[in-house]
């Protein structure tokens, strides 16, 4: 049980110098660019909880379930043999985030209470309750953005060691972020020697298809890290028992009674200084509960964009200094400074702030930081118009075949970046039965290998995988096979786009017909049906005013296009008209079914102008071929105005402020 606290940001003001913060962290600039704002750090902040992981009733009933199902299964045989587990963690196999875990507790070995705490190794890292309970297993929480992990399905929960489901529960909420009495989502797995692994707190819906009796390997999978029962946040409550349900702590130490060995192939070291992550934002990271943690990460920018440089780091130690750096496309120094820690901490997060130079270095920039002789890296982007951003998927239609004999099947495809700007791969959506868990960046020129996995649930069916990215919408068919006879699909296709159908690249709609030769049995034969959607029509400008109407039935964004490559939503404006506020270029995405749409882009000149307040001013000489004067009324001294020529296009404005007039020059094309 953990929570997330900011416990403090600190904030400069431009060019001063840095102070050392209240809690004892020390910022070292090695340099301050004229582009320097603000820094700061942070740490998920491991509140005194004030409730059970586990009521004393909830651990009472597991426990007596437990028991009940192991003589229900006839698993009464014990072997004599040691059992030793590996990690209970391990990272999704389409991510390569550098680390994705911390520790918050251990057991708490103490049994008196009033945060008189003991764990393994004689410290203090875990907790007690004024109602008797000391913690009682290994919380392994999520790092950094916990939610946004438990979302992706980043973090998995395996089999810690070989043994036989007894119990599981899956189907409880796991969005929590206090401590409340509400079951938990968890998989028990009991050992050769008797004993049970408790993997607790789970996502919802996430748990392995094998039923209570199946076996697993050692290295299984049995869910997704969630936030279910009383929990702040995603992570994984490990917890063993012995034959006889006594608990048992599997970290070898001299405060440790419960056990005169490790438990572990390869014991975890107490303390496990690394980074977890390095990642680049374009505003503060925020973290908080399910909604309200916002990442605020991105990989393009523009020149004068603030950029927010950020490491994240697990068990960082007292006195312990990190160096972080960002370079410019050609290798040279943009700026380097250093952050030293004058306490240890479970996690913690450093932050740097910089406004990019406007006529600095376009192309690929990198920002890295280096601790305990390891170096993290990523890399982002300087853009302007002309940059290219574009994304090509590469997948064979995969027919799945005969799954009578395997009931899961891992396959793959490549998304690759030939542009020079990041690729952001937001969401990859798919169908029941097929699950392809990834989102994030590929940089300009590489190619990311995306597996999925595909279950007897999509046989005989034609699905489609839908990746939404920056550069537009992919998608690809994926089908089952082994019908017996030609079978019958249908799908829509979004006005300019193109998929791919066997050998043929499908462009408009029609009736079309392909044979697929499965990986794994018979041959089958998919007549498809294409539908065209239409295309949106174009945006209807008057003065002040945009239209595109198309009913109720579709959804209404309204973008800032005057950079194709960097379309910027425009806040509440969802509708089917918009009135512009400021010159510039506008489009409106539709969103109407399963097909998104973007407008044509055009270019407003001319605003609806606000009815004057002051109307018996004084403008002389006039006409005028150039110079004028504006005078106010009597005893007015202040006001804004403008000035429109023939067009509508306003071509001069400002304020008026402590004198009664104005001298004015129009510009000479007015």
């Amino acid at each position: 049980m953990y929570a997330y606290f900011s416990i403090l940001l600190l904030t400069h003001t431009y060019m001063k110098r840095i102070l050392t913060l209240s809690i004892g962290l020390l910022l070292l600039p090695l340099s301050l660019p004229a582009q320097y704002i603000a820094e700061g750090m942070g740490v998920p902040a491991f509140s005194k909880p004030t409730h059970n992981c586990i009521s004393a009733e909830k651990q009472e009933e597991i426990m007596n379930m437990l028991s009940a199902q192991q003589k229900k299964l006839g698993l009464t045989a014990r072997s004599e043999a040691e059992v030793t587990f590996i990690w209970p963690i391990r990272q999704g196999i389409n991510f390569d985030e550098a680390g994705v875990y911390g520790i918050s507790n251990f057991v708490d070995h103490n049994e008196a209470v009033q945060d008189r705490l003991l764990d393994y190794r004689c410290g203090g890292r875990t907790y007690d309750l004024e109602n008797g309970y000391n913690h009682s297993g290994t919380d392994i929480f999520n790092w950094p953005f916990t939610w946004e992990k438990m979302d992706r399905d980043q973090v998995e929960v395996i089999a810690a060691a070989p043994g036989i489901i007894v119990a599981k529960e899956g189907g409880n909420k796991d969005k929590n972020c206090e401590f409340v009495n509400e079951p938990w989502n968890a998989v028990y797995v009991q050992h050769a020697d008797g004993s049970t692994a408790w993997y607790g707190h789970l996502k919802r819906n996430s748990l392995t298809e094998k039923e209570i009796g199946d076996s697993v390997a050692a290295g299984e999978f049995l869910g997704i890290v969630g936030s279910s029962g009383s929990s702040t946040g995603p992570h994984l409550h490990f917890e063993l028992r012995g034959p006889d349900q006594g608990l048992v702590d599997p970290f070898q130490g001299s405060c440790n009674p419960t056990s005169e060995r490790s438990w572990w192939v390869a014991q975890p070291q107490y303390r496990e200084p690394q980074i977890n992550s390095v990642r680049v934002h374009s505003a503060e990271p925020v973290l908080g509960c399910y909604g309200s943690e916002r990442p605020n990460e991105a990989i393009n920018y523009k020149g004068g964009a603030t950029v927010y440089f950020t490491a994240y780091f697990k068990d960082q130690l007292s006195g312990s200094t990190s160096t972080m750096r960002v370079l410019r496309p050609s290798g040279t120094i943009f700026n380097e400074w250093e952050v030293t820690a004058e306490e240890d901490f479970n996690a913690s997060y450093w932050w740097r702030s910089f406004i990019l130079p406007s006529g600095a270095e376009l192309g690929e920039w990198t920002f890295e930081a280096r601790y305990q002789g390891e170096t993290v890296r990523t890399h982002f982007y300087l853009t302007n118009s002309s940059s290219l951003i574009s994304a090509q998927l590469e997948m064979d239609t995969v027919f799945l075949g005969n799954l009578s004999e395997v009931t899961t099947l891992w396959k793959s495809f490549q998304i690759t970046n030939p542009g020079n700007s990041g690729l952001e791969v937001e969401s990859i959506e798919t169908p029941n039965g097929i699950w392809a868990p990834w989102a994030g960046y590929i940089d300009a020129g590489e190619t990311k290998t995306i597996h999925f996995q595909v279950s007897d649930a999509t046989v005989n069916t034609l699905e489609t995988i839908t990746l939404r990215t920056n550069a537009g919408i992919l998608t690809q068919i994926v089908a089952g096979g082994c019908s017996g006879i030609p079978y019958a699909q249908q799908r829509v296709l979004c006005s300019g786009d193109s998929f791919d159908f066997g050998d043929q690249l499908i462009t408009t709609a029609g009736t079309y017909q392909a044979t697929f030769t499965a990986v794994d049995g018979c041959d089958s034969v998919v007549n498809l049906t294409v539908l065209a959607e239409d295309a949106v029509p174009e945006i209807n400008q008057e003065i002040g005013l945009l239209t595109l109407d198309l009913g109720n039935e579709v959804t209404y964004q309204w973008i800032q296009c005057d950079d194709p490559g960097n379309l910027i939503s425009i806040r509440d404006a969802n509708g089917p008209t918009y009135v512009p506020t400021v010159y510039g270029a506008y489009a409106v995405q539709v969103t109407q079914g399963s097909c998104t749409f973007t407008s044509n882009c055009v270019n407003v000149t001319i605003l609806d102008l606000a009815e004057p307040t002051i109307t018996n001013l004084k403008l002389y000489p006039n006409p005028s071929s150039g110079n004028i004067t504006l005078a106010l009324p009597d005893g007015a001294t202040q006001g804004q105005y403008w000035v429109v020529d023939t067009q509508g296009r306003r071509v001069l404005e400002g304020t008026i402020q402590g004198v009664p007039s104005v001298s004015l020059q129009l510009p000479a094309s007015s």
